[in-house]
């Protein structure tokens, strides 16, 4: 998952969180955002049968799901007046089950492929040059070589594509003419900070196992970057291929696995020619579904076993406001500094919005203060010494990133994901629909399927640290990882989405 840095709300049994003075006015920004989070979370997460586990009533209408990059706004009223309950499905299991948490030889043998996948560095910068041949890429190289040692029957039995030097793609070609699905990791970790390294329990490239380390952490678990987000998921992926190929396991329906190498900067490098290539070959809405990671999971909420899919995702856009004045003295600076703030988390606005919302607010202001103005690329017919510059700032989405469109909960798919998910984790888990407050490759894949599911299929409780210090899984984490994605591709034999 892309970067995003936050300050944490304390928890009920915690006192406050000082916050430093310069950020009381983000914080402030920060709870009514929160606030409508949890309102977006609620109505989401809170339509699920009938009379609905969160009291949630409603007559089911799916017309206003979001379609294009000029979407959003246009249903935002009718997304919010016509929120429904989804059914929740009946578990599913076709075929063989793997009884992957008992398996103890595998368990050790999924445990060292972690410990090894996380001792290769394959940081992403974000001044990454654009070429992939850059010597900066070369932990990739590394990396590849280590997965096709781990992984021979996987390489040696499915069709296997280096997409741009160094993002991969393997097609499981199935015996009918029913759509793919595609099931979608990233390699690459965000940076450790070296300020930070001496607050790791362990050091962040060690891989270190350990067993029944803490109260926090019983069991087996493995540590540093990447052992959550996303190695685990990769591992499981191809750990999963490996055992069906093992069982002689031939798929109906054609299964596509697909990693990239820079989704921590945008993954224009990987998983944009990955699905530019997958669009080429099945075409438009070619794909039945897509399963990447996300920050939701399996957790416990009022008082039930909840499975949150991502089934949306917020846009971003980067405003750099530009203010040139005529020189002062350093001595008598200007009674204000500049500041960054979160804007806001909407899944049903626009890029289009925000912009606007800059020039309703500033452009006024900066007229009555006699400023010219370059507004999104328009430029002044007489620019001034007083001048304002408006402008998106970005390499990977230079002119903003719109929110996904919402994924359906009436569909095929979403029966299918969350059958699958209640035989792994449990047949009274619920199935939710909630967002995503960060980005994924999947914004690359919006013409491949409207079916777009975000989705860590583990405890939550299972795993920690990401993007920070002590990023670790619990080895029961990563195998029910496994677990879901065996269970998943077994479970297409038969499906007519």
């Amino acid at each position: 998952m892309e970067k995003n840095d936050y300050t944490p709300l304390p928890q009920h049994d915690q006192a406050p969180v000082e916050v430093p003075r310069q950020r009381r006015a983000t914080w402030k920004l920060a709870i009514p955002v929160g606030i409508l989070f949890l309102l977006l979370t609620h109505l989401t997460t809170s339509t699920m049968t009938g009379k609905g586990l969160f009291g949630c009533a409603g007559k089911a209408e799916h017309g206003a799901h979001m379609k294009g990059h000029g979407h959003a706004v246009a249903h935002h009223a009718s997304l919010l007046k016509e929120a429904s309950c989804p059914a929740q499905p009946k578990p599913i299991s076709v075929g063989a089950d793997w009884d992957i948490i008992n398996d103890e030889s595998y368990a050790d043998k999924a445990a060292g492929r972690l410990s090894r996948a996380v001792q290769i560095n394959t940081v992403s910068f974000d001044d990454m040059p654009s070429d992939p041949k850059d010597p900066r890429f070369d932990g990739h190289t590394k990396f590849a070589k280590f997965l096709e040692d781990e992984f021979p029957t996987v390489y040696s039995g499915l069709k296997h594509e280096i997409v741009n030097e160094h993002a991969h793609l393997f097609t499981w070609e199935g015996s009918s003419d029913r759509k793919p699905i595609y099931l979608m990791a990233h390699e690459d970790t965000v940076p450790v900070n070296k300020d930070t390294e001496d607050q790791w329990t362990f050091g962040p490239w060690s891989g270190e196992i350990t067993k029944d380390h803490s109260k926090d952490t019983p069991g087996t678990w493995v540590w540093g970057r990447g052992a959550s987000d996303c190695k685990n998921s990769l591992m499981g992926i191809l750990g999963s291929i490996e055992k069906l190929l093992e069982e002689d396991f031939k798929p109906e329906r054609t299964i596509l696995i697909g990693y990239g190498y820079d989704e921590e900067i945008g993954g224009g490098r990987g998983a944009l020619p990955i699905a530019e290539l997958i669009e080429e070959r099945y075409g438009k809405d070619g794909v039945e579904f897509i399963i990447d990671e996300g920050f939701s999971g399996i957790s416990d909420a009022y008082g039930a076993r909840v499975a949150a899919l991502g089934m949306a995702e917020k846009g971003s856009m980067t405003v750099k406001l530009t203010v040139n004045t005529p020189g002062g003295h350093s001595s008598m600076p200007p009674p204000h500094t500049g500041t960054i703030v979160n804007h806001r988390i909407a899944f049903t606005s626009s890029v289009h919005e925000t912009k606007k919302h800059y020039k309703d607010v500033v452009v006024p202001v900066a007229k009555k203060l006699g400023f010219s103005i370059s507004y999104f690329g328009e430029e002044p017919e007489e620019r001034k010494a007083q001048h304002l510059t408006i402008s998106v700032v970005g390499h990977e989405h230079i002119d903003g990133l719109e929110p996904a469109p919402i994924t359906p909960a009436d569909s095929s798919a979403f029966g299918f994901i969350g059958g699958t998910i209640k035989t792994v984790f449990g047949k009274h888990t619920v199935i939710a629909p909630t967002g995503m407050f960060a980005n994924t490759d999947t914004a690359r894949t919006w013409n491949l399927t409207r079916n777009i599911y975000r989705f860590s299929p583990s405890d939550l409780n299972e795993s920690g640290g990401i993007h920070t210090v002590d990023e670790r899984i619990s080895l029961h984490g990563h195998l029910t990882t496994t677990q879901f994605y065996y269970k998943l591709i077994r479970n297409t034999e038969g499906w007519e989405a």
